[in-house]
Order: C-alpha cells, then sequence, then structure tokens
C-alpha cells in the first residue's frame, strides 16, 4: 500500500502534511522569504527618514547659522553708528564713523570678510555683498551672506546719536 503525500511545490503546507505520525507546525518557506522582505522593505523606509530629517536639520542650522551672522553684522555696525556723531562713506562697501572728530569705527570688506579696522576685528564670514549708504544722520547697510546655496540679506538703518 503507498501513502500519498500532498506536495504544494515542492515547499509543503502547514499543518497538511504528516511526519512520523505528527503535524509538522511552523511557516513554509514563502512566509518566511515573505516576511523577510516586508521586514527589509520596512527597515529600508525607516533608514531613509531618518537619514532625509537628519539633512533637512543640517540645512535649517546652516540657515540659522547665515542669518545669525547677518543680524551680528548688522547689529555691530548700529552700535558704532549710534556711537558716533558723525560718518561718511567713500565708497559703497565702506563706511567710516567718527565721534568728536576722531575716527572710532571703519568698516570695509575684503574677500568675502567684513572687517572692523579700527578694533581689529572681523565682523563677519562668506559676505557676498554689503552696501552702506548716508542719508542725513541715518546710515543704511544691507549686507548678503552666503555659505553653500544658502543665502541670507539683511538692511538695518541706525541714527547717528550726536549728528548735528
Amino acid at each position: 500500500m503507498s501513502t500519498s503525500r500532498r506536495f504544494y511545490g515542492g515547499l509543503g503546507h502547514k499543518g497538511d502534511m504528516k511526519a512520523n505520525g505528527r503535524s509538522q507546525a511552523g511557516f513554509t518557506l514563502i512566509e518566511l522569504m515573505l516576511s523577510t522582505f516586508i521586514g527589509l522593505v520596512v527597515t529600508w523606509a525607516i533608514a531613509y527618514l531618518y537619514i532625509n530629517s537628519n539633512a533637512i536639520v543640517a540645512r535649517g542650522d546652516k540657515k540659522l547659522g547665515v542669518q545669525r551672522d547677518c543680524y551680528l553684522a548688522s547689529y555691530a555696525v548700529v552700535r558704532k553708528v549710534r556711537a558716533g556723531d558723525s560718518a561718511e562713506v567713500p565708497q559703497e562697501t565702506r563706511l567710516m564713523v567718527y565721534k568728536g572728530g576722531n575716527l572710532i569705527a571703519h568698516f570695509s570688506t575684503y574677500g568675502g570678510v567684513l572687517y572692523e579696522l579700527v578694533d581689529g576685528v572681523d565682523i563677519a564670514r562668506d559676505v557676498s555683498s554689503i552696501g552702506f549708504a548716508k542719508s542725513g544722520s541715518i546710515v543704511t547697510m544691507e549686507i548678503t551672506i552666503s555659505r553653500d546655496d544658502i543665502y541670507s540679506t539683511t538692511t538695518t538703518s541706525a541714527k547717528l546719536r550726536n549728528a548735528p
């Protein structure tokens, strides 16, 4: 007498076959392969989201840094302008501030860096454009700072404190 066995593509089926009088419990090879594939897809999707979220945070940090540098540069200029009683803009990219006839600040750019030459400090780096203008006792500055593909522009005006 021959016994017949059910065979499903050579892989068997859960609970249908009996070996040595016991039913075989567990998963078939197809089920294991499918669950492994689904697990890999889910893991890949989570990793992809994590990597992209880190890139977004890094870009936001760069943008924040550029905006902060614009603010700090404009703050440094405004502080000196408010302390002075006269100013001179010999070129659009240079500003000289005087108090009592003495030079207290000289702002100039060279090689993408905004310098304050009297104190000997660099105010901002990666300056792609800067412009100073004076109208009466009001001094206006527009500065653009760029890093990689991130740009930030700030325009600031300040009044000379002791202007005649």
